[in-house]
């Protein structure tokens, strides 16, 4: 991901300064502490971001760098950025309080009825059912039951993507 930083004092006196910066490079400037080169000034915003959501409210360097490493984070566990995104905000968190956990994330599915089919192959239960009785099974229904209580999902483009709720 990237974010452009800028300076709120420069920014407030109508001059927009700052530059895009990826994560690591927004850390490591965290890090060494944010100065405006032309102002003085030590108060930051992230304007404008790539491959990230932003909030839409005030969103500091601090907090760009710590969503961007719950994103890394989401990701070595399978979860899509849209989905993480999606996620996340449906909690009410920032990717960075989320408590990423591989159990949490169900997939990327087709559609209900594909979530579906995959609850079903997980399924004792159904294996042992006679072939000729299991195609009666409503398998969108039985999907969209589990989606109401122990399932969240998100339609992003033609995909779903379903978690665990917590």
């Amino acid at each position: 991901p990237l974010a452009w930083v800028g300076c709120l004092s420069c920014y407030n006196n109508g001059d927009l300064v700052g530059k895009w910066l990826d994560a690591e490079q927004a850390s490591e400037k965290c890090e060494a502490g944010l100065n405006c080169k032309r102002c003085g000034g030590e108060e930051f915003d992230v304007f404008d971001t790539e491959n990230i959501k932003h909030p839409g409210r005030y969103y500091s360097p601090w907090d760009f760098v710590g969503d961007a490493k719950a994103l890394g984070a989401a990701a070595n566990l399978g979860i899509p950025r849209v989905a993480a995104e999606e996620f996340a905000s449906y909690l009410g968190e920032s990717l960075e309080d989320v408590d990423w956990d591989q159990q949490m994330y169900c997939g990327e599915f087709d559609d209900v009825e594909a979530f579906g089919w995959s609850l079903l192959e997980d399924d004792p239960d159904y294996n042992g059912l006679n072939v000729a009785l299991a195609r009666y099974i409503d398998v969108e229904a039985y999907a969209t039951d589990m989606l109401i209580n122990d399932y969240v999902s998100f339609h992003v483009g033609s995909s779903l993507f379903v978690f665990t709720s917590q």
